[in-house]
């Protein structure tokens, strides 16, 4: 609503830009303040069209109505106005009405203008003052509604962000629930071993979270005829296998309950049959190496000889599977020469790239022919090696060397019986000539008897070696008696042992033992046995010079066996070559002057007359080589 002014009154400053209004009868302000002057009797309502600053009015009785309702007006309009009003011509009581009713800023009993100027330079600046606070108050107040305008938008917007972070919370809270789930499957799916244990853990896995009845991987080579008939009344999802453009199989989820799959199971199915199609090609692929690999290592460990692949530093790459004295499942990663000869160092005769013979060391050695090629696997040079034992074609050939060596010594043996058989036939007939011409008190005679029995000994020992030296046949097993063949071993044997002092004892029972078998070879036997025995002897007699040695026989009849026992008080057996003892290629002497092959030959020939041979040690540290013969019971004597 605006206030106007009566057009009288707007001869001074306009109103809008007065800021002192002087409402009085009788005196007229000063023109300096540049106030509107109005006189209570021209007032007309309402009076204001704007806000003035100090309101300065005289108080004069018949005009109290008018400035009452002006003052009400002021109020009514709640004004910043300050009111000063001059002039005591009223009762004080009266005034004192007057001031409870309008609270104005003074009352003072003056009329001069000049004693105004004061308070009304007080009552513009408070007025002023107010004025400014009134404009800031609602400045503020437009600036709170501004405020409360942005903080409800601002609200506003953050109810909409908090609705999508809410929503972008529990979208992220499913991604998370479904990348655990799928890396769940993911771990399920990499721990299976095969294509069944594949089947069986995903349909555990998914059985409830997809109400899931079965999974099944459909191969080429699989028959469907029962898998169609079970489809039939499920819902089913197919996932193509495809290799190389070609689809070689599928993958096949299905429930009975539930309904079809949904878009949502579907997207997440698909990635996992994606895995599972990984998995598959996976075992696939490792099932047809390891079938390769089989096959492959089959062939390999075929090969009876050791075989293996070694690299630089001599450790075992790849071989076959072979148990050279090892005891372990796996040799791979082992030094070669530590696995196969037990060695902490190379073998010294080792060549790689070449072919070489090794030879073990000590008791029962072998002997094997390397064959060594060198090649680059892995951008790393490593080296083939075939080990060929020719332990036993060694030994077949020593004694093969042997029995030649034998056969030409019986032969010379022979010839040389022969040759000595006519001069000694000779010798014994003229001494017996002469035995028979002498008198027997002759003092001749008794050197001629001593002649007599020194040529007829010589003619026993060249009959010895003409019966030693010939070759036996089939025909020639027949029943001989046990000790004749010890007389005639122990007779040879003493050619060598009583000119070193080694005495040879033989206790035989009262009556004659016989056996089956070839004389001349039974022979042969207990001259191998007899000459072990004697060497063990010598051997001892080196560590000790004084010692003589004794080597003693015995036979006796058992209920099933006849036995002959040779003891010697020899260096004794070895504990590590007890079971080496009758293999061809073992010695404990030097093998350049000893073949090694005499109790060999021993066990092969009394092996071929169904008897046996055991070396034992005796409590009192002597060695026993006892020979069992099965007895002949018809044919004692």
């Amino acid at each position: 609503m605006k206030y106007m002014v009566p057009q009288q009154f707007t001869q001074a400053t306009s109103i809008k830009k007065a800021s002192l209004f002087f409402i009085s009868e009788n005196y007229a302000p000063d023109p300096l303040w540049e106030a509107l002057h109005y006189k209570p009797s021209q007032l007309q309502f309402p009076f204001f069209s704007s806000e003035p600053l100090v309101l300065v009015m005289e108080l004069y009785a018949p005009f109290l109505p008018h400035l009452k309702q002006l003052c009400s007006e002021m109020q009514s309009l709640q004004l910043q106005t300050q009111v000063i009003f001059f002039s005591l011509d009223i009762p004080e009581a009266e005034i004192l009405s007057f001031f409870n009713l309008t609270r104005p800023f003074r009352i003072l009993n003056t009329k001069n203008i000049k004693e105004l100027q004061k308070p009304i330079q007080e009552a513009l600046e408070l007025a002023q003052h107010k004025k400014q606070e009134h404009v800031l108050y609602e400045l503020f107040q437009e600036q709170n509604k501004e405020l409360k305008k942005i903080s409800e938008a601002l609200e506003d917007r953050i109810e909409k962000r908090q609705t999508h972070l809410e929503e972008a919370r529990s979208k992220l809270t499913a991604t998370n629930e479904k990348n655990l789930f799928l890396q769940n499957g993911l771990f399920t799916i990499h721990n299976s071993i095969n294509l069944t244990d594949l089947e069986k853990k995903v349909t555990d896995f998914l059985k409830d979270s997809f109400n899931l009845d079965w999974f099944r991987i459909s191969l080429e080579s699989t028959s469907m005829n029962n898998f169609s008939e079970k489809t039939n009344s499920s819902q089913t999802f197919r996932f193509p296998l495809v290799q190389n453009n070609e689809e070689y199989g599928q993958l096949v989820f299905a429930r009975m309950t539930g309904g079809s799959f949904r878009r949502e199971e579907k997207d997440i199915l698909e990635q996992i049959s994606q895995a599972i199609s990984l998995c598959v090609e996976r075992m696939l692929q490792i099932e047809r190496n390891n079938e390769l690999q089989s096959q492959w290592q089959s062939t390999f460990n075929a090969i009876s000889d050791p075989v293996c692949l070694i690299d630089e530093d001599y450790n075992l790459r790849l071989s076959n599977q072979f148990r050279h004295n090892n005891q372990k499942d796996s040799v791979v990663g082992e030094k070669c020469y530590s696995v196969l000869f037990q060695r902490t160092s190379p073998c010294p005769d080792c060549h790689r790239g070449q072919s070489f013979r090794l030879r073990e060391h000590g008791q029962g050695a072998k002997v094997f022919d390397v064959f060594s090629q060198s090649m680059i696997i892995d951008y790393q040079k490593s080296y083939f090696h075939l080990y060929r034992d020719i332990s036993q074609q060694l030994g077949l050939e020593r004694q093969l060397v042997e029995s030649a060596k034998l056969a030409e010594i019986g032969t010379i043996s022979s010839s040389i019986a022969h040759e000595l058989n006519n001069p000694l036939g000779g010798m014994i007939n003229f001494i017996q000539l002469l035995k028979m011409d002498l008198a027997k008190g002759d003092p001749l005679h008794p050197d001629i008897s001593e002649m007599e029995i020194a040529a007829l000994r010589c003619k026993e020992i060249v009959k010895n070696l003409l019966s030693f030296s010939r070759l036996s046949s089939e025909s020639d097993l027949i029943d001989v008696t046990l000790r004749d063949v010890l007389h005639r071993s122990i007779m040879i044997t003493e050619l060598r042992t009583r000119s070193m002092g080694v005495r040879i004892d033989l206790e035989a029972p009262p009556t004659s033992t016989m056996v089956r078998g070839r004389f001349n070879q039974l022979a042969q036997v207990f001259c191998n046995i007899l000459q072990n025995s004697y060497e063990s002897i010598l051997e001892k007699r080196k560590q000790d010079p004084s010692f003589q040695g004794r080597i003693h026989i015995t036979h006796e009849q058992k209920e099933k066996f006849t036995i002959v026992k040779i003891f010697d008080d020899g260096i004794g057996l070895i504990n590590k070559t007890e079971h080496h003892f009758f293999d061809p290629l073992f010695t404990t002497k030097d093998p350049e002057k000893h073949s090694g092959l005499g109790l060999t030959l021993a066990q092969q020939i009394l092996s071929e007359h169904s008897a046996d041979i055991e070396l034992t040690t005796q409590k009192d540290g002597r060695t026993c080589a006892q020979i069992r013969f099965p007895r002949l019971s018809s044919h004692q004597s």
